[in-house]
């Protein structure tokens, strides 16, 4: 039945050997075919081996089956860990996109909030240059009068 390398892939046969009865053929076989757990099922290297054996020696029906159930379900788990690692891949590019928004977004606001303090601070260096302005202005005028004044008060008292 099973090679040297072949147990037998879904318990089947010890389930034969387990209890005093044994159980009736129909009954064996739908309790293989109930439960057939994906773990048994072989993978890698050890699938690798099991159709090497099935090429060099003539499998049964079973075998055959068990060997194409394994061959396939390994092939549907790559193909899903393929799809995985795909969703993964395109989640990281968004986290990465989203972090390049929001790193830009910072560096414009810190842009505009420069910019904005020194328009103020050119505002107000401007508002500072006219007061100055003014304030000499009036120093000026102020100095002109009292010059004037003075004047005005020498000619009256030399006459």
């Amino acid at each position: 039945m099973w090679g040297p390398h072949l147990p037998d892939p879904y318990g089947c046969a010890r389930q034969r050997d387990q209890g005093d009865r044994r159980p009736r053929r129909g009954e064996r076989r739908v309790r293989c075919r109930r439960g057939r757990p994906d773990d048994r099922l072989y993978r890698g290297n050890v699938l690798d081996e099991a159709r090497t054996w099935e090429g060099r020696n003539s499998a049964n029906a079973r075998e055959r089956e068990f060997i194409d159930t394994s061959a396939r379900t390994q092939a549907e788990t790559l193909a899903s860990e393929q799809k995985r690692q795909s969703q993964l891949r395109r989640a990281g590019i968004g986290v990465v996109a989203l972090a390049i928004v929001l790193v830009l977004t910072f560096i414009g606001s810190l842009i505009f909030q420069i910019q904005t303090q020194a328009a103020n601070n050119n505002t107000l260096l401007g508002e500072r240059n006219r007061a100055e302005s003014n304030l000499r202005d009036a120093c000026d005028s102020q100095a002109l009068f009292l010059a004037d004044l003075s004047r005005q008060q020498l000619e009256a008292h030399a006459y």
